[in-house]
């Protein structure tokens, strides 16, 4: 096998697992390399079996593993016989050979099993290394079934896509905001211009009607207002200015935020 290639999966499970599951390949036996189950995985790697069927489909796109298909009995769970097709239409079954328990077979007690393909193993022939499978490899879970099978990979791609929504919600309400911030910077340095010519035009006011004021009534009356039309007008104009123009981002960025969601 190349094994290399089982560091595919470094984004369902971590590296010692992986290694674990490498363990798991090289243990197989010929007779037992054809009767990998979603339970024996996720059993030795001490996984879900929603992760094993994330490791195991992985591992099928990948070449590593095919799939085929038995009859489980329902009283003892052993494999009674392999089958090409997903179906009992055809299949006869009355007795098992393991338990001589009478049984009637039905869709629930299809498996899907998996085998070993890509096989290179590197040990003399006849070595084994880590632990060995038991005589047991032939006894098949019931969360085997080919239907828990399609109930898991429903599970799956059902996560998978409301992942999916939550990344592309993240995504949409990032460039939301970020259009909002940008929206906030240039409205920000807008009113930034606006307040300075508020503020010269105030300032100009201020001084044409202190022009007047000393015309009409001269330096008599003009200290009475120059503190009033210098001061109080070009600071009260910059302030109700800012309030209606403003120039903070944060603050133009909350008000366009709450325009947003009315």
């Amino acid at each position: 096998m190349c094994y290399d290639c089982l560091s595919m999966l470094n984004d369902i499970i971590d590296e010692n697992k992986i290694n674990k599951l490498r363990e798991y390949f090289i243990s197989l036996t010929p007779n037992s390399r054809g009767l990998i189950t979603v339970s024996k995985i996720a059993s030795f790697l001490q996984i879900s079996n929603e992760t094993a069927v994330q490791v195991i489909l992985k591992c099928e796109e990948a070449g590593i593993l095919r799939r085929h298909f038995g009859i489980r009995c329902p009283n003892c769970g052993m494999l009674i016989k392999e089958i090409s097709t997903p179906s009992v239409d055809e299949i006869y079954i009355n007795e098992c050979y393991c338990c001589d328990g009478e049984i009637n077979i039905s869709e629930n007690d299809v498996v899907i099993l998996f085998e070993l393909v890509k096989l290179e193993i590197p040990f003399d022939e006849g070595q084994q290394s880590g632990q060995v499978v038991s005589n047991e490899a032939s006894i098949v879970a019931q969360e085997d079934t080919l239907k828990a099978f399609k109930i898991m990979c429903e599970m799956i791609t059902e996560s998978v896509q409301e992942k999916r929504l939550k990344e592309y919600q993240i995504q949409i309400n990032n460039q939301k905001r970020n259009e909002i911030h940008r929206k906030a910077v240039k409205k920000a340095n807008k009113n930034r211009i606006i307040n300075i010519i508020a503020n010269i035009v105030s300032v100009i006011i201020a001084v044409v009607i202190i022009c007047l004021i000393y015309k009409k009534f001269g330096f008599a009356k003009l200290s009475l207002f120059v503190s009033f039309f210098a001061f109080i007008i070009p600071f009260g104009c910059n302030f109700i200015v800012k309030e209606l123009f403003l120039i903070d981002i944060a603050r133009v960025e909350e008000k366009l935020l709450l325009k947003e969601n009315e």
